[in-house]
């Protein structure tokens, strides 16, 4: 199942940057139905316009809001600057005492999940055909991809970040669609969704802030060259 729910900016703030691990509800009819692997959208009050998606990894009850904070670390559930007495204090505005003891407390554990596209960009080059692939900051090999923005299709997000990251304007060909799900942190899964693409316009372009060089290299050189196996077994089926 997928839900939605609200967060305010504080508390969205500490999800995204994977702070705030837990969230906090009452346990009531609508939560029960909750399980672990269920999807939950946060978006940011008040028009809940950005989102964060995640996913339920673990789910306790509780009594009551002081027996959440008794149990569990106070920098998994807010803001790094609040107190215990600040957080029991926004809780209680929320949620009246009769309700909570009506009904208890959720607590919901939650994983990250993001999504990145990219393309596996090919030409023909002396008659031979030839893959782009770049080598980021951090010394990686791979092809060009990136994070997807607001209201984007996957094959938006690929276009746009191909052409950002290496100046070259693709166009995607064929039905091919591949994902490679992994964890870059803790707390956090991503899904890379690579299509295929040929060269439509552009030049190899420097500098970039994020991408160190940027090559067009035979199918065996990039075999060599690619740092990560998922990513060089996509060669594979791409052929």
């Amino acid at each position: 199942m997928e839900y939605e729910m609200g967060l305010q900016k504080k508390y969205f703030d500490a999800m995204k940057n994977q702070t705030k691990k837990i969230e906090i509800r009452l346990n009531d009819e609508k939560r029960k139905k909750i399980r672990v692997g269920d999807i939950i959208n946060f978006g940011l009050e008040p028009d809940r316009v950005k989102k964060l998606k995640t996913k339920v990894t673990n789910l306790t009850t509780y009594r009551n809001f002081q027996e959440v904070v008794d149990n569990i670390p106070l920098e998994y559930l807010t803001s790094s600057k609040a107190t215990r007495e600040e957080y029991l204090k926004d809780l209680n505005l929320y949620y009246p005492q009769d309700v909570v003891d009506q009904y208890g407390v959720l607590a919901i554990e939650i994983q990250k999940l993001e999504k990145s596209c990219g393309i596996i960009v090919s030409q023909k080059i002396k008659d031979e055909l030839n893959i782009l692939i770049v080598k980021h900051k951090d010394g990686h090999w791979g092809f060009p991809k990136g994070h997807m923005e607001e209201n984007e299709t996957e094959k938006e997000t690929a276009l746009r970040e191909t052409w950002e990251e290496t100046g070259i304007k693709a166009r995607i060909v064929g039905n091919f669609r591949k994902v490679i799900t992994y964890q870059p942190k803790p707390n956090t899964t991503k899904d890379v969704v690579f299509f295929q693409g040929e060269v439509e316009s552009g030049e190899i372009s420097f500098p970039n802030e994020e991408i160190d060089q940027i090559k067009w290299v035979t199918i065996q050189e990039a075999q060599k060259l690619i740092t990560y196996p998922a990513e060089r077994q996509l060669l594979e089926t791409n052929s």
